[in-house]
C-alpha cells in the first residue's frame, strides 16, 4: 500500500474497504449487542469505522469501549480472517495492517480498550515509520494521537511488537525505545524525523556500506525556483539527510502551499546523484558543487540553492 493520504488510522479502514469490510450500513449507531454469538457483519463494519474515525487517543479507547463485544466476536474474527486470504500477494502492507486490525480485536477483547488502543498505536507508528521516507505522515499520525505520548513508555513496545507475527526490522525495538524519549522531550516533528530517517537507515545500510558512498556535503535542504503551470512562481524542494533519505516537494507559497511529496533513499558515485524513490522510479543525473549551488539537472530543475 502506498501514498498515506492522512494517518494510517484512516488507511487502515481504507485496507479492509479495499479488501471488502465495507462501510456501515445504516443502523442504530453505537448499539454494541449483549450476546457476541448474535453480531452481524453489518455490526462489525460500523465498529470499524468507528476505530477509522477516532480522533485522538481518548477517543479510540472510547470507541474500542463502546465496540468491545463486537471485536470480540467470532463473526469479527472470522472476516478479518476471510480477508486476510483475499489479499493479493502484492499487497504486502496491506496484509499487514489487517493483521493489526484483527489483533486489535484480540487485545480489546482480552486486555481491555486502554491495553487494545496503546498496542495498535505503537504498531500504526511502526507501519508509518516502515512504509514511508515521509516523516510528515508520521508526525501527523502523532500530532492526531498526542494524548497518547505521556502513556507510551518503553515497557509497552515489547508485547505490541509481539503480535500479530509481522517482519518488523531487526532494529525496530531499539530504535523505538528511542523514538518514547525523543516524542516526550523533542515533539512529534523532531522525533518522526529521527525514527523514519534511523528505521530506513537500519534496513537499507545495515552494515553503514551504502552511508560511505554519500556525498556529506549534499546533506541539508536544496531549493530551486520556477514558473508553475498558472505562471505564478513554485519552489521544487529537495532534503537529504545524512542517513540517507530524500524527499521531494512542491511548495507554491505558505506552509499549506505543499504538493507532490515523494520520498526515497539516496546515494552519490563517481560525480552522480542517484535516489531510489519508494514507489519505485529512479533519478540519476551527475552534479557539482560550486558557490554554494548544486549543479543537478533533474526533478524539472537546473540549478539549487541551499535553503
Amino acid at each position: 500500500m502506498t501514498g498515506f493520504t492522512s494517518t494510517l488510522n484512516a488507511s487502515l479502514i481504507l485496507v479492509a474497504l479495499s479488501v471488502g469490510i465495507g462501510s456501515p450500513t445504516a443502523m442504530q449507531a453505537g448499539q454494541a449487542p449483549a450476546s457476541s454469538a448474535a453480531v452481524s457483519e453489518e455490526q462489525v463494519q460500523e465498529a470499524v469505522a468507528g476505530i477509522s474515525q477516532a480522533k485522538g487517543y481518548n477517543e479510540l479507547v472510547a470507541a474500542l469501549g463502546q465496540y468491545k463485544s463486537v471485536l470480540g466476536s467470532q463473526r469479527a474474527r472470522a472476516l478479518v480472517d476471510e480477508r486476510l486470504r483475499e489479499v493479493a500477494p502484492d499487497n504486502p502492507n496491506g496484509r499487514k495492517l489487517l493483521q493489526i486490525l484483527g489483533q486489535l480485536f484480540a487485545d480489546t477483547s482480552n486486555e481491555g480498550p486502554e491495553t487494545g488502543a496503546a498496542r495498535y498505536l505503537i504498531r500504526l507508528i511502526g507501519m508509518s515509520a516502515m512504509v514511508t521516507g515521509d516523516s510528515d505522515q508520521l508526525e501527523r499520525l502523532l500530532k492526531r494521537y498526542f494524548e497518547f505520548s505521556p502513556k507510551f513508555t518503553a515497557e509497552l513496545i515489547k508485547p505490541a511488537l509481539a503480535t500479530p507475527r509481522i517482519d518488523w526490522p531487526p532494529a525496530m525495538a531499539r530504535l523505538m525505545v528511542e523514538f518514547v524519549d525523543d516524542w516526550h522531550r523533542m515533539g512529534a516533528n523532531e522525533a518522526a524525523r529521527s525514527f523514519a530517517d534511523a528505521l530506513h537507515a537500519s534496513v537499507d545500510d545495515p552494515t553503514g556500506a551504502f552511508a560511505k558512498m554519500r556525498d556529506l556535503s549534499l546533506v541539508g535542504q536544496w531549493y530551486s525556483t520556477q514558473r508553475g503551470i498558472s505562471g505564478q512562481p513554485e519552489d521544487t524542494n529537495l532534503i537529504l539527510t545524512q542517513s540517507g533519505v530524500a524527499r521531494s516537494y512542491v511548495s507554491t507559497g505558505g506552509p499549506e502551499d505543499i504538493e507532490a511529496i515523494t520520498a526515497g533513499r539516496w546515494t552519490t558515485a563517481a560525480g552522480v546523484l542517484m535516489i531510489n524513490w519508494d514507489d519505485g522510479q529512479s533519478t540519476t543525473a551527475r552534479y557539482e558543487l560550486s558557490n554554494g549551488q548544486l549543479q543537478w539537472v533533474a526533478l524539472g530543475a537546473r540549478t539549487w540553492l541551499r535553503r
